[in-house]
């Protein structure tokens, strides 16, 4: 480059804003299972049912930002909003946000924008309302823009979000729970498959049954109060990140295999094949590996792998364990993989889901490498 044009262009300088940190609290694994106990049990003086969405709402605190955000996909009235509000009012000293989706919503409402005072002659920040939360619901996620949803990008994979020249980092613990419904379709943007990956899960809310919705016509709500400290999801984020690096050999091993083998694949030394050519697809007469290998378009990356460790040692912690095993990840898989699995438009005409995949994936692969 000539030497007269090597300042020609300088990139910007970059300033880095921090959140007030949370105190770490610190807390053992048994401490932590009676906690969530007593929470479970102050979560249903309010909530009826729905106790599979409670254990992974509070599982999602103690996952390592950027690790634990959850889609919470149903239909209109069964109580997404209700029981994302239960949650956030069990947790002390937490700051909680909500953002609804619609299609007039801007990513500078999300992430903020810098504006000029004309008073004071200086630049000022309007903060969007992603800066500064713990727990945020977004509400109808799919009813706003994909332009918009994209606002939601960085803040979940890296933890912080830059505007301008300026970097915000967000507070930790931070999740994003989003909700949507998925019977509309005019005025609708689908969430894109880089967005959905960024989701630990997606957490189908189903009806409740006849005798929940009597007991939830005959319940006298209580007041929720906050029963776990912030700063204690703050010290478990931090063990459990440590108990995924550390965990059993096998258990790693395991949930590669597992991962690996929904990667579709031609290749006869490729888990897909070593794994489902073993098995008769049924009234194919072919084995699985055939039947499934031209209704997969892509299976899972590496950042479930990293996902479904860190999430497990989360539920070993919920479960008063230290060590993570290969019950957790046989637990999480379906959650962690199902909106991850892309099936073409035949394999839907077929009647064949990404969940009869995954189960047959988890039947397939051995729990050991023989």
């Amino acid at each position: 480059m000539n030497a007269n044009n090597q300042n020609f262009y300088k990139p910007p300088q970059m300033r880095v804003r921090m959140p007030k940190p949370v105190e770490p609290i610190e807390i053992t694994a048994q401490e932590f299972a009676a906690k969530v106990a007593q929470a479970r049990a102050m979560f249903h003086t309010a909530i009826i049912g729905y106790d599979h969405v409670f254990t992974a709402l509070i599982r999602s605190l103690i996952v390592p930002s950027g690790w634990g955000h959850l889609l919470l996909e149903g239909v209109p009235g069964v109580g997404k909003t209700s029981v994302i509000r239960a949650i956030a009012e069990l947790v002390a000293n937490a700051i909680n946000g909500r953002i609804d989706g619609d299609p007039d919503l801007r990513a500078a409402d999300i992430r903020g924008y810098w504006r000029w005072n004309q008073a004071t002659q200086r630049l000022e920040m309007n903060y969007g309302g992603l800066v500064g939360v713990h727990l945020l619901h977004f509400d109808e996620a799919n009813r706003a823009p994909t332009g918009t949803q994209s606002a939601f990008l960085q803040a979940m994979a890296e933890g912080r979000v830059a505007i301008g020249k300026t970097v915000f980092m967000l507070p930790k613990p931070f999740v994003l729970l989003a909700t949507q419904n998925p019977l509309d379709g005019e005025g609708t943007y689908p969430l894109s498959k880089a967005q959905l990956d960024r989701f630990s899960g997606v957490l189908q809310i189903d009806y409740l049954s006849a005798e929940q919705e009597l007991a939830m016509l005959q319940l006298d709500r209580q007041k929720l109060q906050p029963v776990i400290e912030l700063g204690e999801f703050v010290y478990l984020q931090e063990r459990v990140e440590k108990m995924a690096r550390q965990a059993p050999v096998s258990v790693l091993e395991y949930c590669i295999r597992l991962v690996r083998t929904t990667r579709p694949s031609k290749d006869p030394n490729s888990e897909f094949r070593r794994y489902l050519s073993g098995r008769s697809a049924g009234k194919t007469g072919g084995t699985i590996a055939d039947e499934w290998e031209p209704m997969l378009v892509a299976g899972g990356g590496p950042r479930p792998e990293l996902g479904l460790m860190l999430v497990g040692a989360a539920n070993a912690l919920m479960n008063g364990r230290e060590t993570v095993s290969h019950d957790d990840i046989k637990e999480l898989w379906q959650l962690m993989m199902g909106h991850r699995m892309f099936l073409n438009p035949i394999a839907r005409a077929r009647g064949l889901t990404a969940q009869k995949f995954l189960s047959l994936v988890l039947e397939s692969v051995p729990l050991h490498r023989s």
